[in-house]
């Protein structure tokens, strides 16, 4: 039985709701993708040999599960789990789970951590033994967050992936579908977020050029050792002149698209034009900012709340009281230094 995106969503959303109020909701993300980013690869792979994740010992979700409740629980899980995790895979920019400013200090940060931590003990989520119908689960996760909370950030979240919407507009436009289109640009997005940048598996291989490769190919040709590096660098010359067919091809693709969308647009009857126009478009961004109003109002009505419920914590008479007790104190000193209150 594949995990159901019902229950993820659901999951992800509660974790949110279980943050609200201590931090901005663009920075939700950081926490609950670190949670579930910790959860799954414990799922699919604590205890394989092998695996292209190494959980080190102590550092699982199971591990995880166990610091529940206890004073130290937000030190401990960036020093016994994620502190690990990233040096065994040498990830970076992880959350920091002791952030008083984020998550509160003291029984509150226990408290928000503790139940962040229930959320994902749902058995609903186990992802040891399937993935949700083929699909990303953590690069659904990303979008659906990203979605959501891209607005209070002040940016836009086509900068990160290519929103549904867009795709489905174009599709529509140019009459085409199909899964296999929709799986290929998953794979691509999923590629891009987890091996771009400086420290992915590709930024070495952007930094090579074809004129490097052919005067490498120059030194070894009469060296006998050197056969399995010439044969690869043979052979990246071969898929970088593949590619820069592709990337013509991309480009002759993308002109005919540009085109047949233009033809398309005479054909739309009303109904279809208020379809993409209302529906896909405009109602999409209307729900959107909505659901990022609605979030920065509830989470300022949350902070209004904790700052009363701080100030008005001891109540009046007990206040009194405590007054009244300093004040017979503040006499009885004075008394035995020779002055009488009056």
């Amino acid at each position: 039985m594949a995990i159901r995106k019902s229950e993820l969503y659901s999951s992800l959303w509660a974790s949110c709701d279980e943050l609200r109020g201590g931090m901005d909701a663009s920075q939700y993300k950081d926490y609950v993708l670190g949670m579930l980013f910790v959860k799954y690869v414990s799922d699919k792979y604590a205890g394989l040999p092998f695996a292209p994740i190494d959980i080190p010992a102590g550092a699982s979700f199971r591990d995880l599960v166990a610091l529940k409740g206890k004073p130290t629980i937000g030190d401990d899980i960036n020093k016994k789990i994620i502190g690990p995790l990233a040096s065994a895979n040498r990830l970076a920019d992880m959350p920091d789970f002791y952030d008083a400013a984020k998550l509160g200090s003291g029984k509150e940060m226990v408290d928000r951590l503790t139940n962040l931590v229930a959320i994902f003990e749902n058995k609903a989520l186990d992802f040891s033994k399937n993935r949700a119908d083929g699909d990303d689960i953590l690069g659904d996760a990303y979008e659906y967050l990203m979605r959501h909370f891209a607005t209070e950030s002040g940016k836009s979240k086509g900068q990160f992936y290519t929103p549904a919407e867009v795709s489905r507009i174009m599709a529509r436009i140019v009459g085409i579908g199909g899964a296999g289109t929709s799986n290929r640009g998953r794979e691509a997005r999923r590629a891009r977020r987890e091996q771009g940048g400086e420290e992915g598996a590709f930024a070495a291989l952007e930094k090579l050029n074809a004129a490097a490769v052919k005067d490498r190919l120059k030194e070894i040709a009469k060296d006998t050792e050197a056969a399995d590096e010439r044969a690869a660098l043979e052979r990246w010359l071969a898929l970088s002149d593949e590619e820069a067919a592709l990337k013509k091809q991309l480009k002759a693709a993308e002109a005919a698209l540009d085109a047949a969308a233009c033809a398309q647009y005479p054909k739309l009857d009303e109904a279809e034009i208020k379809s993409l126009i209302v529906d896909a478009k405009w109602l999409a961004a209307l729900d959107t900012a909505l659901h990022g109003e609605l979030d920065r109002v509830s989470q300022g009505l949350a902070r209004r709340v904790k700052e009363l419920a701080e100030r008005y914590e001891t109540p009046l008479p007990r206040l009194n009281d405590r007054m009244a007790e300093l004040e017979a104190k503040v006499s009885g000193h004075l008394e035995r230094l020779g002055f009488v209150w009056r």
